[in-house]
């Protein structure tokens, strides 16, 4: 049950696999962001990528019973954003998702920028904290949320692994993704049987489509009903 990104050092898999990911190239120690690439929120899906979830989806075991297991805690999973060449991994994500990105200062910190939310599909302003005007909420407004949630992950099977794969997994940049903050909040720990991008149904596919990939990269279980809730979208996809 173990995942396929399986690494000896978490510091050695942010600076060449996870930062690869976004196009982001660590030279020297320096920041060199090319941000050419983006995986945060997907395109919306074509037929051939739902037909390729759906087989990944039936590939994917079941998950067992969460009474067999120790019961989950955030800290299992280190104790937030790991840091990359002077960058959290939340502004990471934050610079790859929003657009007009402004900065605060000179430190690795977006102050500002506009994101078009996967999960409602509205437009939102993002402002720091340390900006942000009185009708803006700030940091919160805009959160990064784990599409595959880590409780999910380790219910799924990362109780069975090491502290530093876990704490890989919460740093996967392709699980990560900038949304507004009361609906990550609405989302919370849920899986797709009970959460499934309620405000957003084109966002839908790509969603399915993200939650199926992470699950099958990382080689994690899945429950029957997100099973189910996923395989019903997927199919009104193809």
């Amino acid at each position: 049950m173990r995942g396929r990104r399986k690494v000896v050092a978490v510091g050695a898999f942010f600076t060449t696999v996870a930062l690869a990911a976004v196009g982001v190239v660590v030279w020297g120690g320096e920041l060199d962001r090319d941000l050419s690439v983006s995986v945060a929120a997907p395109d919306p899906i074509q037929n051939e990528s739902a037909q390729i979830a759906l087989a990944e989806l039936a590939q994917l075991e079941e998950a067992e019973s969460e009474a067999a297991i120790a019961d989950y805690r955030r800290d299992y999973f280190g104790g937030g954003w790991a840091t990359v060449g002077g960058c959290s991994i939340r502004n990471l994500v934050l610079e790859r998702d929003l657009v007009d990105v402004q900065w605060l200062g000179a430190d690795c910190v977006v102050a500002g920028g506009t994101l078009h939310d996967p999960y409602t599909g509205k437009q939102l302003e993002f402002q720091h904290d340390a900006v942000a005007e009185d009708t803006n909420p700030g940091s919160q407004g805009v959160q990064i949320d784990h599409v595959v949630s880590l409780r999910a992950a380790w219910f799924g099977g990362a109780y069975l692994w090491t502290a530093e794969e876990r704490e890989t997994f919460a740093n996967d940049l392709d699980n990560l993704v900038a949304v507004d903050g009361p609906a990550n909040n609405s989302k919370n720990a849920l899986g797709p049987s009970d959460w499934f991008v309620p405000e957003n149904a084109a966002h839908r596919c790509s969603f399915a489509t993200q939650y199926v990939q992470v699950n099958a990269n990382w080689q994690l279980s899945i429950s029957n009903a997100d099973r189910a809730a996923l395989r019903a979208q997927l199919e009104r996809c193809v």
